[in-house]
């Protein structure tokens, strides 16, 4: 002989919205979202002290993984912000850089004027050394 057993559960208003529209399901005691079938809350039998600690206790895992999540979104944030920043700087480098390049050539440039000027004055000098020894007539 079966005998019949009731369970009544204390459901929170959300709870019942949610599985009202079809956002939620109850799968055995447990309630979830229907498309990322994520776990919401465990159901508890009313008045069972067992049920009311397994009730708090899953509670207590929720906040916990909600806390996680926070966490690890935050530990991403932080790297996605680390990674654009190294980037920027990065990018500053390389204009240094080619700036620096820029004025390198100027200034080979400009060197190799000075040099030209130096050699074309110092040639001029040169052969206005030979005309002075070579002169015959003072």
């Amino acid at each position: 002989m079966t005998l019949p057993v009731t369970v009544t559960f204390m459901l929170a208003d959300w709870i019942i919205k949610g599985i009202a529209d079809g956002t939620l399901e109850r799968v055995g005691g447990v309630i979830r979202e229907v498309g990322s079938k994520h776990i919401v809350t465990w159901l508890r039998e009313q008045g069972s002290p067992t049920g009311n600690q397994l009730g708090e206790l899953g509670r207590s895992m929720l906040l916990t993984q909600g806390i996680l999540q926070v966490t690890s979104a935050v530990s991403i944030l932080n790297l996605g912000v680390s990674v654009i920043g190294f980037a920027v700087i990065a990018q500053r480098l390389k204009e240094l850089e080619q700036r620096l390049q820029q004025a390198q050539k100027l200034l080979n440039n400009i060197n190799h004027k000075i040099d030209l000027s130096f050699y074309a004055n110092f040639r001029a000098a040169i052969e206005l050394a030979n005309n002075a020894f070579t002169m015959t007539k003072i």
